[in-house]
């Protein structure tokens, strides 16, 4: 099997980034104006809790499930052949940081010494710098899986990182580290010949390059930019809102991902997940991305069909049919897998809403899912990976 160190990563990085201009506002308008905000303004989030009072500053302290005593460095990452072949062996380091981060964030000491102790540790062994590809010479499992490391990571470090008590030389170790992962990242998946693959997706493209592994690439790009003042990763999480809108058909439906048989609907929240993630990093940096709009499409009317589609699958029956890669068990297309609604462990997949019901209250789209869905509110805090980690804490006004 292939492996590759950072040099790899370098060389098949040299990746243009597509799609025509679908909005007024040009990409190069799109600028960092607040370097190191990512997911949290601090001082307005920290008011919001005290104001709503214990019962939502508690959402920030995550007793169980508890983390690990001891989460030794993971040096490298591997690709496993199939369905979810992305290597799990970083999963309690992500939930550590999720619920260290938001611990750090409601004031605690412990919850920072925490943090920094495990962050360095991972960041002076270079943990997760080697990525090697599965049996068939693909990157793409391996890739992902580092890809959900570094959304969780990179607005909890965020979170830590201007905390008087972090030293100079700690902040520049893990924001070197950190740097290095997302430049292994950033990069186009699929077989050998990914080198000469373009983000575009046309027919002869590897499809993780334009799916919802690409929003979570572009979610990555998004994050650091914002943290490191980096323009052009930055313009990349904007780029890719409105790469989807284009994707996406005049019902709100992603094409991409509403195929996928029995988890259809599964994969158009997972995807809107990362999509308004993107949005609310570029709303801390001033730009609102949930008013982009191409040809009446939006960010809400994707939300609109999950919606439509929770409380009546057979909206995308004609779409999941199509039955591409429907996940384990390659269960009947017409009987769509909805335990994305309901917590799975520690992860909840609609943590996203958390953001969105707090930024539109009284949106039809919010009305609908607290009575579709109450659960919601008795499962909380939400929290997972590819929406930044512990989002209760986060977003939660009432």
């Amino acid at each position: 099997m292939a492996r590759r160190k950072l040099i790899g990563a370098l060389l098949l990085g040299c990746v243009a980034t597509g799609g025509a201009a679908a909005h007024a506002q040009s990409l190069d308008s799109f600028k960092v104006t607040r370097p190191g905000t990512v997911l949290v303004d601090h001082a307005a989030r920290l008011a919001e809790l005290e104001q709503i009072g214990p019962a939502a500053q508690k959402l920030c302290s995550v007793t169980e499930p508890k983390v690990a005593a001891r989460i030794d460095p993971v040096p490298e990452l591997e690709g496993r052949a199939g369905y979810g072949g992305n290597d799990r062996r970083a999963t309690p380091f992500d939930w550590a940081v999720i619920v260290h981060g938001a611990d750090t964030f409601a004031g605690s000491p412990t919850g920072l010494e925490k943090f920094m102790a495990l962050s360095t540790t991972w960041a002076r062994a270079k943990a997760m710098e080697i990525l090697e590809d599965d049996v068939a010479g693909s990157n793409t499992a391996v890739v992902f899986g580092l890809k959900r490391t570094l959304s969780t990571l990179i607005p909890n470090w965020a979170l830590v990182r201007t905390d008087p008590q972090v030293t100079a030389d700690d902040r520049e170790l893990v924001d070197a580290w950190i740097g290095r992962l997302v430049t292994l990242a950033d990069v186009n998946t699929g077989g050998m010949n990914r080198a000469q693959r373009v983000v575009d997706c046309p027919a002869n493209q590897d499809t993780s390059n334009c799916n919802n592994h690409r929003y979570l690439r572009d979610t990555v790009n998004v994050m650091w930019g914002a943290l490191a003042g980096d323009d052009k990763r930055f313009r990349k999480g904007i780029e890719r809102v409105r790469v989807a809108l284009q994707q996406m058909r005049a019902d709100g439906s992603l094409p991409l991902e509403t195929r996928r048989g029995a988890r259809a609907l599964w994969y158009q929240n997972y995807a809107l997940g990362m999509l308004t993630t993107i949005a609310e990093v570029a709303a801390r940096q001033g730009y609102d991305l949930y008013a982009m709009d191409v040809d009446g499409r939006t960010l809400h009317k994707g939300v609109t069909f999950l919606i439509d589609g929770i409380a009546d699958p057979r909206i995308v029956h004609g779409y999941a049919e199509a039955n591409v890669a429907p996940g384990p068990g390659g269960h009947d297309w017409r009987e769509q897998d909805l335990r994305f609604t309901e917590e799975r462990g520690r992860w909840h997949h609609m943590a996203w809403t958390e953001a969105y019901s707090a930024r539109f209250p009284d949106h039809p789209n919010t009305v609908r899912l607290r009575r579709l869905l109450p659960g919601l509110a008795e499962d909380r805090p939400l929290a997972t990976r590819t929406t930044g980690g512990n989002a209760s804490c986060f977003f939660l006004r009432r």
